[in-house]
């Protein structure tokens, strides 16, 4: 993690650490809160992913970390899956409304395509809802490009977004 991003956690009293099985339950409150306050579906947030993240994205070649407060609350997560040895999928990037707007958003979302490149994808791609405009934004000042592609038929997260982490055979 870079010096400046580390300062910044500390500053606010925040650790990251691997996701668990035991967080669960701390994982749908989130996700599901968050989602339900832009009007979404909270049916999201019980995708079996957040079962257990260690195992659900360990098995796909992903990782998935929280973002927890002194007390151990759970404030946010980041994770992203293998989609073929090439391509990864970013998922999973919320924040509590209590730590917004202060930076974390763009830490998560540097820590995983670190992890990406680190790993040789050369793409990383997401879904997202229009209606979460603050992550779009993100994604869009990160560097991601919108795509024509939109997700399946019925899904609330339709926006396809694509970021080249490096070119083909580099």
């Amino acid at each position: 993690m870079q010096p400046a991003h580390e300062n910044l956690l500390a500053d606010l009293r925040l650790s990251l650490r691997p996701g668990r099985r035991q967080d669960a339950n701390g994982l749908r409150a989130l996700v599901g809160g968050i989602l339900q306050s832009y009007g979404l579906p909270d049916s999201v947030a019980r995708d079996g992913d957040l079962d257990d993240v260690a195992v659900w994205y360990g098995s796909r070649h992903g990782v998935f970390d929280v973002l927890v407060d002194s007390s151990g609350a759970l404030v946010g997560c980041c994770g992203a899956c293998g989609r073929s040895q090439t391509v990864c999928e970013l998922r999973r990037l919320y924040l509590a409304y209590k730590v917004r707007h202060r930076g974390l958003g763009r830490v998560l979302l540097h820590r995983v395509v670190d992890w990406a490149r680190a790993r040789g994808f050369e793409t990383m791609e997401l879904f997202t809802a229009p209606v979460l405009k603050e992550a779009v934004q993100l994604y869009e000042r990160f560097g991601f490009a919108r795509q024509a592609q939109t997700a399946a038929e019925g899904t609330v997260c339709d926006l396809h977004f694509s970021l080249t982490l490096r070119k083909s055979g580099d």
